[in-house]
C-alpha cells in the first residue's frame, strides 16, 4: 500500500525539512512541493567556512590565506549561481567576515586533541513509524565523536533545539558522541549534545506529525491548506512569497 510520503513523492526526510516544519510549516510544505529554495549570503558564508574548516582539520600544512581562498571560492560560486535578488550590503559584509571565521575555525580544529578520520559522509537512519529514511551529512567524524560546524553571526547563549535534533541523529547513526561547534568571528564554542535519545525521539515525533498532515489527502495542495504562510517571518523571500501565493491562492 502506498504510504503518505510515497504518494507525495517524498523519498526521504532531513534535518532541514523537519526543522522547517517546526519553524514555519507552510514554508516546509512549499519546499516539499518541489520549489527550489535559494539560500542567501549567510548560508554561502557557512558553506565556505565549513569547507575551509574541514580542510584545516585534515591538512595542518595549509595556511590561513590558502584556506581563505577556498572559503572565498565557495562563497563566490554560490553568489554566482543564486537566482534571487540579494542585498549587496549583506553580501559584502559576509564576504568581508570570511577571514575572521576562517581564522577562528582553523585555531579551533587544529587545537583539538584528536584528528578527524572522515568528513562529509551521508548517514541514513530508520525512524519509528516512518516509511522513508532520515538522510543527512555530518561534517567531521572523529574516533569517538561526530561534529557539526555552525557559523553564527552572534554567538548563541544556549544550544538550539533544531541543531540538537540534527546532530543527535548523526550521533545515533555513527554511534559516536555528537557535538555542535559554533564558530563566530571572535571565538568558537563547542557544545556537547546530551540526551541524544530524547532528541532522536523528538525528531521522530515531528516526522510523524508531518506524516499525519500528508495522510489527510492525496492532493498535496489540500494538505497545504492546513497551514497559512506567515509572511512576517524572516524566512520568506520575495521568490518564496511569489511561489506561495499560487498554492495558497493569496
Amino acid at each position: 500500500m502506498t504510504n503518505a510520503f510515497e504518494k507525495h513523492n517524498i523519498e526521504h526526510l532531513s534535518a532541514s525539512t523537519l526543522n522547517l516544519f517546526v519553524l514555519e510549516p507552510a514554508y516546509c510544505l512549499l519546499k516539499l512541493s518541489g520549489f527550489q529554495m535559494d539560500a542567501g549570503p549567510a548560508a554561502w558564508r557557512g558553506k565556505g567556512v565549513d569547507r575551509a574548516a574541514t580542510l584545516a582539520a585534515f591538512d595542518k600544512t595549509k595556511t590561513v590565506d590558502e584556506l581563505l581562498k577556498v572559503a572565498s571560492s565557495v562563497f563566490d560560486e554560490e553568489d554566482k549561481e543564486s537566482q534571487s535578488q540579494q542585498n549587496q550590503e549583506k553580501v559584502s559584509k559576509e564576504k568581508k567576515n570570511l577571514t575572521r571565521y576562517v581564522e577562528v575555525a582553523t585555531r579551533f580544529y587544529r587545537g583539538l586533541d584528536q584528528s578527524p578520520i572522515d568528513e562529509q559522509q551521508k548517514i541514513e537512519c530508520k525512524m519509528d513509524g516512518i516509511e522513508v529514511p532520515y538522510v543527512g551529512f555530518y561534517d567531521l567524524l572523529y574516533p569517538d565523536s561526530v561534529r557539526d560546524i555552525k557559523t553564527v553571526g552572534a554567538m548563541p547563549s544556549k544550544l538550539s533545539e533544531a541543531h540538537a535534533r540534527q546532530v543527535s541523529m548523526y550521533g545515533m547513526a555513527t554511534e559516536r558522541q555528537p557535538w555542535i561547534d559554533y564558530i563566530g568571528v571572535k571565538e568558537a564554542r563547542p557544545i556537547k549534545i546530551d540526551r541524544v535519545e530524547y532528541w532522536v525521539k523528538q525528531t521522530e515525533s515531528i516526522a510523524n506529525t508531518l506524516k499525519n498532515v500528508l495522510s489527510l489527502s492525496d492532493d498535496f495542495d489540500e494538505c497545504c491548506q492546513l497551514f497559512y504562510p506567515n509572511f512576517d517571518h524572516w524566512i520568506w523571500s520575495e521568490n518564496t512569497k511569489a511561489a506561495a501565493t499560487k498554492i495558497w491562492r493569496i
